[in-house]
């Protein structure tokens, strides 16, 4: 499962990345999660000999917080076993899926808002509160992630939620890997509960944009 929170100040000309986990040379992506306003599509890809892929017929809005989803049970000859979900609702898929053949492996970096290997690909926007789990979420958690809720109040399977908010790269919480920032501006932040003591309802006042 794949979550993030997107804010696309304005649509790019080619499919633009939100997420991008590479291969060992950085040279080929092994996971990404990648939008395109032009062709109004969400796309979720896994790197193989023949690539697994599913496309949705959605376009990401501008200029206001939505909440993006992707979960897939890992089976890579099955476009079918990916759903995508915009704000809580799985979105409507159009032409181009393709079931996969010999999943390659992720062994290199993690970015996001585009490819760390040759800077391109680069997101017009802003992203907030990102996780990644090796299991597919339920319903539930789903609504919550939606509803607000930070990646950290559902560990079981957490492999990926760095901190995004303010200019110093913190350890992942996760990974414990230190990010490093590029194009970091002052921004709005979505609204957000974070795990504490007691359930406390912040809003920061910046985050780090992606661009």
């Amino acid at each position: 499962t794949i979550s993030v929170w997107l804010n696309l100040d304005a649509p790019g000309t080619t499919t633009n990345y939100m997420l991008c986990a590479h291969g060992a040379s950085d040279a080929a992506y092994g996971t990404i999660f990648t939008l395109s306003a032009t062709t109004g599509y969400c796309n979720f890809g896994r790197k193989g000999a023949t690539d697994l892929s599913k496309l949705g017929a959605v376009a990401p809005s501008t200029g206001t917080w939505e909440h993006w989803l992707v979960t897939h049970d890992g089976t890579f000859t099955d476009h079918n076993t990916v759903h995508i979900y915009r704000d809580g609702s799985e979105i409507s898929y159009g032409a181009g899926s393709t079931n996969g053949v010999t999943e390659a492996a992720v062994t290199g970096s993690w970015s996001l808002g585009g490819r760390i290997y040759d800077d391109a690909r680069n997101l017009n926007g802003k992203l907030a509160e990102v996780g990644v789990w090796n299991l597919v979420l339920t319903a539930d958690e789903i609504a919550a992630l939606k509803a607000g809720y930070a990646p950290g109040f559902f560990p079981s399977g957490l492999l990926f939620g760095p901190h995004l908010l303010g200019y110093t790269a913190e350890p992942d919480p996760i990974s414990g890997l230190v990010a490093t920032h590029d194009g970091t501006t002052v921004a709005d932040h979505p609204r957000i509960i974070y795990p504490a003591t007691y359930f406390i309802l912040g809003v920061p006042a910046a985050a780090a944009a992606p661009t």
